[in-house]
């Protein structure tokens, strides 16, 4: 389990039971639905992220996060050697 997933849930799952508690005891319909909503908005990327995580950014074989830190640095650094290479 990816962590951004299980913090989506989590939300999810707070979200719908404060709704849920708000609805049984506040009897308005209006704070339900918002809280409702906010239920769908922490469940739906959450679970989404869980059940494809390619599509999240992971690469298939060995299941960690691809990154383009390393590549950039060394594309920072080939700039910087050309740049400092000329004369002003």
């Amino acid at each position: 389990m990816r962590d951004e997933s299980v913090f989506l849930i989590g939300v999810g799952v707070f979200f719908g039971i404060v709704g849920l508690i708000y609805w049984l005891t506040a009897y308005e319909d209006a704070g339900g639905v918002l809280l409702l909503g906010t239920c769908f908005l922490g469940l739906v990327p959450g679970l989404w992220s869980l059940a494809y995580p390619i599509a999240a950014g992971h690469d298939r074989h060995n299941g960690s996060r691809r990154t383009y830190r390393a590549r950039a640095t060394v594309r920072c650094a080939t700039a910087t050697r050309r740049s400092a290479g000329k004369a002003n």
